[in-house]
């Protein structure tokens, strides 16, 4: 069954276990995760990233991965890692990924917050969690969370902390 991030990764969280993520590039690598994580009753995150693409091209990869993790048995998020670029996240979105990893970790500090803002724009209006990389920056999302009060609804995973948007 088709999920996103906060489908799997908050009752991994509150129970203390980890989800995996593994990405393909093909038929095969898609099948023996997906066939894995069915016989052990696991949820899975399946996806591949943007440097993979000459192997596995995403608008070959994604019908296949998205179908496969539809009619999974077990909760399974379709992934998109280290998108360096808006067309191929925005691509992977419209495809049905239903994570996506903007990846902005080596533009400036106020190149980020503008991108992140945008696709944090995009995020709010769509049904999928996106994944923003900021670089390390800032509080960590539990931090924030008490002081705020709040509880998350989308995630910016930097390389060591954790935000909520």
């Amino acid at each position: 069954m088709l999920a996103n991030l906060n489908d799997v990764l908050l009752p991994a969280r509150q129970k203390g276990y980890g989800v995996g993520l593994f990405n393909t590039v093909n038929l095969e690598l898609a099948r023996g995760v997906l066939q894995a994580a069915e016989e052990l009753s696991s949820t899975v995150i399946i996806g591949t990233a943007e440097i993979l693409l000459p192997y596995g091209p995403l608008d070959d990869l994604a019908p296949l991965i998205v179908s496969m993790a539809d009619r999974a048995s077990v909760p399974v998020v379709v992934h998109y890692d280290h998108g360096l670029t808006f067309e191929k996240c925005m691509e992977a979105l419209k495809l049905g990924f239903t994570s996506v990893m903007y990846d902005c970790s080596t533009d400036s500090y106020e190149e980020n917050v503008r991108k992140v803002r945008e696709l944090t724009r995009i995020a709010h209006c769509s049904a999928q969690l996106w994944r923003l990389n900021w670089g390390m920056w800032g509080i960590t999302g539990r931090q924030q969370e008490r002081k705020e009060g709040k509880r998350r609804k989308h995630t910016i995973q930097t390389r060591s902390r954790q935000r909520s948007l």
